[in-house]
């Protein structure tokens, strides 16, 4: 996480150059754009570990109207799941309202706790990688070459990117203003995150941004010089901009100014006037200052967790402290990766952190026995459910909360939950939920299947139960897609006149499919269907 919290750090960012310089009216209509008429966005991305069972994330169950794959195509089609009948308009894609699957729980790992949610989720199916990638942190948002694979994206020139959230943070179309925190990067078990960033500097070195571990850390950094709850709820930036508009103001004052410069400052105080008139509302009631947390002495490595109860009580704190940042506007962006979770398969509560020393019960082990070995399968389903109902529901119940003109946090944010892989190491079917239609720039309330069911690709899988592969879409699309939906624009985030974002040079690793199943020319293009221009 980085601070611009000093008036010299404010004027010398991005948003920041629409205040210093006063004799530049053609920078003037697009920050009163910015500041006045679009929608305040959030991003939130949290991601579960290692590879997953193929039909844990989608539903296998057939309600009235509805039958299983095995059912509706047979063959190496079959894998247990619900087959989709209708197809989205203008696509091959098939979808379904998630209305209809309110009867029971969504999937294994999908409970009915996050049913209320469902006119607001994007369930999707059939995202990619282009390369065969295997384990790493960065893929999930769009840095396809921090993985295992590494090597060979170096070999071919192929550097790291910035995360998709890193792009955002940077972005004076995101942030039109300086925020006190660019993101917030959590994690549990580890403090290697799945944020990448660039600091809003192409073609600059990448790096990874360590993660909060201890909410007492997250809390001082944020709040420790914040206001108390019954104090005015005055925007932080406020008193900033106020005293930019002091400082021009008695520079107006100086005799010698010309008539054509005396003009040009009084445009840019009435553009500080607008902003100052747009933060003088003052923030949501729903900012309330967290009260300071314990300090729990957040071990690491894993191995020196304290308690099941303080790693639970502390993890709830983490995602608590974030979201009440977000109300505040302090910051806009948060990712949680959860290396650390909760499994109670056999009936009581163990710790298991996803670790490739193959220790005797852990995640990663659990993952890799999944399929053949029943207890594996249930501590994979018990560790992904944790993750969804204790940390990402989380996140979508603090954030639906009132914002304004009828409309929540939520309402006007992206919540991404995602995965390191699918199928034991192949990146075919990347588990996706979105929840939040970025103010209305999502049609939600579907599942929907972008696999190419109609295709010759279908075969019987890796075995063992993991499930069937068949290719759908790049992952590349749903990066494009949130970033549009956030408000930014090709231009924004495409590099070396590249469409689209993260690689999209394709090599064949042993857990992808072939160039020839892709469509080169839709890279750069939202997902279909979902996406409302």
């Amino acid at each position: 996480m980085e601070f611009r919290s000093t008036r010299r750090m404010f004027l010398r960012s991005a948003s920041g150059l629409a205040l210093g310089l006063p004799f530049m009216p053609s920078l003037l209509p697009r920050g009163v754009k910015a500041v006045g008429l679009t929608t305040v966005k959030r991003f939130i991305a949290v991601m579960t570990q290692s590879g997953q069972k193929v039909a844990d994330f989608w539903p296998a169950w057939t309600p009235a109207g509805y039958q299983l794959r095995d059912q509706a195509y047979g063959g190496d089609r079959s894998d247990g799941t619900t087959a989709l009948h209708t197809t989205m308009p203008g696509t091959n894609a098939k979808w379904a309202p998630l209305a209809d699957f309110t009867a029971q729980a969504l999937s294994p790992v999908i409970t009915d706790q996050l049913a209320p949610y469902y006119s607001k989720m994007l369930l999707l199916r059939g995202l990619d990688y282009l390369q065969g990638t295997s384990h790493g942190t960065g893929q999930m948002l769009g840095n396809y070459a921090n993985c295992a694979s590494g090597a060979e994206f170096e070999a071919r020139g192929l550097g790291w990117m910035p995360t998709i959230d890193q792009m955002l943070a940077y972005s004076d179309k995101f942030y039109p203003m300086s925020p006190r925190a660019r993101s917030i990067v959590l994690a549990t078990g580890s403090p290697g995150s799945l944020s990448d960033t660039d600091y809003g500097m192409p073609g600059g070195p990448v790096e990874n941004i360590p993660a909060y571990l201890e909410p007492h850390d997250l809390w001082e950094d944020l709040f420790g010089e914040f206001m108390d709850p019954d104090m005015p709820m005055e925007h932080p930036n406020r008193k900033l901009v106020n005293s930019v508009y002091d400082d021009y103001a008695k520079l107006k004052q100086n005799t010698r100014m010309s008539a054509y410069d005396r003009a040009a400052l009084d445009r840019h105080m009435q553009f500080l006037a607008d902003i100052e008139a747009e933060l003088a509302a003052g923030l949501s009631a729903a900012c309330v200052k967290p009260a300071e947390p314990p300090v729990f002495g957040v071990g690491y490595p894993w191995q020196e967790v304290s308690s099941i109860e303080n790693f639970e009580t502390w993890t709830q704190l983490l995602v608590y402290i974030a979201c009440a940042a977000v109300r505040c506007d302090i910051t806009r962006i948060v990712t949680f990766q959860a290396q650390m979770g909760i499994t109670d398969a056999n009936g009581s509560k163990i710790n298991s952190y996803h670790n490739s020393a193959d220790i005797a019960g852990d995640w990663h082990d659990f993952a890799h026995d999944a399929g053949p070995v029943t207890s594996a399968n249930d501590n994979i389903q018990s560790l992904n459910r944790w993750v969804i109902t204790y940390i990402y529901k989380r996140f979508l119940e603090q954030l639906d909360v009132e914002e304004g003109e009828g409309k929540t946090f939520l309402d006007n944010s992206i919540a991404y939950l995602g995965s390191e892989l699918s199928m034991d190491h192949y990146v075919l079917a990347m588990p996706a939920i979105l929840v939040g239609g970025a103010g209305g720039k999502l049609d939600t309330g579907h599942y929907v299947d972008y696999s190419q069911l109609d295709g010759n690709y279908a075969n019987s899988g890796i075995g063992d139960g993991w499930g069937v592969l068949i290719p759908g879409e790049p992952h590349n699309r749903l990066m494009v897609t949130i970033l549009q939906a956030m408000g930014l624009s090709p231009a924004d985030y495409e590099r070396d006149g590249r469409p689209g974002y993260g690689h999209t040079d394709f090599f064949l690793g042993p857990y992808n499919m072939p160039e020839s199943v892709y469509t080169a020319a839709d890279y750069g293009k939202p997902l279909p269907g979902i996406f409302l221009p």
